[in-house]
């Protein structure tokens, strides 16, 4: 899907000793039964950060602060992040593993929502723990959105799914652009 691909640009870690990194890890982990994994069980967390294009000139300090966001959030867990620049929208893709003695669980925001949900009510319906999970991972995601993508004008939600006309979507985005400039003249 790429006219012309070009390789990632590593950023952080070693891309190359990820998958052996995610597969030594799942091999000396257990369940909360003391069994080995299953073969199927995750060990990998991943996941991709963007920026429209039309924001291009931003890319260089979006990606510092973005960088800066992942290892507060995962701190030694975070293993690696490249750089995409030959798509759509300039991207970061991060793996994250869990380390010996950590459950992926502890590693991954919804899993980890589900978890305390069940340790706190043991009756808790897979109903109550999907609600818990999402509403976490919501969390995650508005995160990054005040402390990255608001200082650079970007929204959260797109106008589709919010049903906004283009008309609100247009005057919501004129509205999150003046905030980044108010931000910017306070700054100096």
């Amino acid at each position: 899907h790429i006219e012309n691909p070009q390789s990632p640009t590593v950023l952080l870690g070693n891309i190359d000793q990820v998958e052996a990194d995610a597969t030594a890890w799942a091999e000396q982990a257990t369940d909360a039964q003391g069994r080995k994994l299953r073969k199927d069980a995750h060990c990998l967390l991943a996941g991709v950060i963007s920026m429209p294009r039309s924001e291009e000139k931003q890319w260089d300090k979006f990606k510092v602060m973005a960088i800066k966001w992942l290892k507060e959030k995962y701190g030694d867990n975070l293993q690696c992040v490249i750089e995409h620049q030959d798509e759509a929208h300039p991207h970061l893709h991060f793996y994250c593993i869990a380390k010996n003695g950590q459950s992926f669980d502890d590693i991954h925001e919804g899993k980890k929502a589900q978890k305390e949900l069940k340790k706190q009510n043991p009756q808790a319906t897979k109903q109550e723990q999907n609600i818990a999970f999402a509403e976490a991972m919501r969390a995650t995601q508005d995160n990054f959105s005040q402390r990255v993508g608001q200082p650079f004008g970007l929204t959260r939600l797109g106008p589709g799914r919010r049903r906004l006309t283009r008309k609100a979507w247009q005057a919501e985005q004129a509205q999150a652009k003046a905030l980044k400039d108010v931000e910017k003249t306070a700054k100096k």
